[in-house]
Order: C-alpha cells, then sequence, then structure tokens
C-alpha cells in the first residue's frame, strides 16, 4: 500500500520560467504591451495564490510509503543515501499539527524519543499509521494552536 502526499511540483518552475518570458516579450513591446505584461502578472499571482491554498507547495517534497514491516519516507529529490525506514514496532507516538492549507503529519520513534520526524503532509496518512502501528487517540494531549488543534495517538 502506497500513500502518497503532495509531490514535489518540479514543473513550477518551468511554468515560472514561461511565465517570466512571456511577461518579458509583453513589456518589451511598450503601451498596450505593457498592459498585458501587468495582467499577466496578475493573473499569475492570482493562480499561484489559488494553488497554494489547494495545497500545491515546493515545500511539500514527501512521499510516505506504507508497507506490512513499516514506513518508508522518499523525498524529492532523493537524498544520497536509502530513504528512511521505521519499523512499525518503533513508531511511539503520531502528531498532526495544522498548517495554512494542510496538516503535517509527523512520528516520534522509541530510538528517537525527544525528536519527531515529518513523514508526509494529511491527516488521513496520519489516522493510518496509527491503525496500523496500534496507537489510540490521545484526547488529553490535544492542544489548541492559532491554526486549529494538533492532534496525538500514543
Amino acid at each position: 500500500m502506497t500513500h502518497k502526499t503532495n509531490l514535489y511540483a518540479g514543473w513550477w518552475v518551468y511554468a515560472g520560467l514561461a511565465g517570466l518570458g512571456a511577461l518579458l516579450l509583453l513589456a518589451s513591446f511598450g503601451g498596450a504591451g505593457l498592459w498585458l505584461a501587468a495582467l499577466l502578472l496578475a493573473g499569475g499571482a492570482v493562480a499561484a495564490f489559488a494553488a497554494w491554498r489547494g495545497g500545491f507547495s515546493p515545500r511539500r517534497q514527501l512521499i510516505a510509503e506504507l508497507s506490512e514491516r513499516g514506513l518508508h519516507v522518499h523525498s524529492h529529490p532523493p537524498p544520497a543515501s536509502a530513504p528512511p525506514f521505521y519499523p512499525w514496532r518503533q513508531i511511539k507516538s503520531v502528531r498532526v499539527l495544522p498548517r495554512p492549507g494542510y496538516w503535517q503529519t509527523a512520528i516520534q520513534t522509541v530510538d528517537e524519543p525527544d525528536r519527531w520526524q515529518i513523514v508526509g503532509h494529511s491527516l488521513e496518512l496520519a489516522e493510518q499509521i496509527a491503525e496500523i502501528a496500534g496507537l489510540a487517540y490521545d484526547e488529553h494531549s490535544k492542544r489548541p494552536t492559532p491554526l486549529g488543534h494538533e492532534h496525538y495517538w500514543r
């Protein structure tokens, strides 16, 4: 079973460069070209804001892969070493933090009890990890934040 969350949007770089090229081309015509360039820039800003609110962002670069043995965390671009692997029996707790437009999912392991490792960006992923790892929802650890409530499974 594979759970993918908000893949790295590398195509945004190419779209941005193409938009910048079109912007410079229109601006070079002068007169009405400047107005068209300004409209193109405003349209791009609105589209980028709408995409950001929809959950697309180059910052969200993780793919969590759930297997029978444990949790693999793949990032894009891939790291030089093998992706981190966390066996189910080592996962001590799961935390979900609200962020603007998405949920940040992190785990705490038996080996590193003071460190939260970000493994993805969705509430569904946290629920799946908690269910497979046999963790119960901890109602008493729920804490309010400016964007919502933190949720814990322990």
